[in-house]
């Protein structure tokens, strides 16, 4: 059973990291696997959403 919730703040983030590491391993084509696709993009849409790459500064 998947068990995602939102991102809605770096609390919520730090959670999200911490659930993708238990994941990291799992195997194509298992639900974890999904899980772990589903996370990545949660966390991607959040980081992109909240921490642009060059936004405003450059490096």
């Amino acid at each position: 059973m998947m068990n995602i919730q939102p991102i809605h703040n770096d609390a919520d983030l730090d959670r999200a990291f911490a659930h993708l590491e238990e994941l990291w391993a799992a195997d194509a084509g298992t639900p974890e696997a999904d899980e772990l696709e589903a996370l990545s993009l949660f966390i991607k849409k959040y980081e992109d959403d909240h921490y642009p790459v060059g936004s405003s500064h450059s490096a």
